[in-house]
């Protein structure tokens, strides 16, 4: 019959048995332990085998940290976790504040927006106002001017009938006197006319020169016309 060697798992396990009783396993104990079998040169390798393994394994083993030394990182950790939280908290309150200064001050510029907006509208309405009213002054003028030139007519009719009949030297005094007046009407009335064009031009060009509106985080006068 073929002779079965020493295997390494029986020579691993006499070790280890031994290890564990607290007695060295050196070969010749291994040998005892394992009934007087096996070569040294088979028990020489398998023991040097399962010493390099029993090595890697106390190599790969966590080294214990002391408890003081644990204590302190934990106190450390805690401390660096409080502080951290700290900063945290007091940058979102910076924030906070910064966003709600934000909010006022867009808040502030809406209305100052609106309530430019509404002056706007209010001086749109007031130029229009002006404009309407040169228009009538205009066709005022115009309508006078034709009652001029028809008076200047009946004047020249009346003056050519003055020789002709006496009794029309009154009446020509009236319309004389009439057309002063109408000339005068209507002299005042083109100033007038003249007066309002060039106010309206002028508050045309103030509206289409000023500037947008810049924002800002405190109450602005707003800029008024006097009409």
């Amino acid at each position: 019959m073929t002779r079965i060697g020493i295997t390494y798992d029986q020579v691993a396990a006499a070790a280890t048995a031994l290890k564990a009783d607290g007695i060295h396993p050196s070969i010749a104990k291994v040998r005892v332990r394992l009934g007087n079998t096996g070569s040294e040169t088979t028990l020489s390798k398998h023991l040097l085998t399962w010493r390099q393994s029993q090595e890697s394994e106390q190599a790969m083993e966590p080294v214990p940290c002391p408890q003081a030394v644990t204590t302190a990182l934990q106190a450390v950790a805690k401390a660096v976790i409080e502080s951290l939280t700290a900063k945290a908290e007091a940058v979102m309150r910076e924030l906070e504040e910064e966003a709600k200064d934000i909010r006022t001050a867009a808040e502030n510029l809406l209305a100052q927006n609106a309530e430019l907006e509404a002056d706007r509208e209010n001086q749109k309405k007031q130029i229009m106002s002006l404009t309407d009213d040169l228009q009538q002054s205009i066709a005022m003028a115009k309508t006078n001017g034709e009652r001029a030139d028809k008076l200047q007519g009946l004047l020249n009719e009346a003056m050519k009938e003055q020789a002709e009949a006496s009794h029309l030297r009154g009446q020509v005094a009236d319309l004389r006197a009439e057309l002063g007046e109408v000339r005068a009407a209507l002299s005042a009335m083109t100033e007038r006319a003249v007066r309002a064009e060039t106010q309206a031009e002028g508050k045309i060009k103030a509206e289409a020169a000023k500037p947008a509106p810049k924002p800002n985080h405190g109450p602005e006068k707003d800029s008024q016309y006097d009409l």
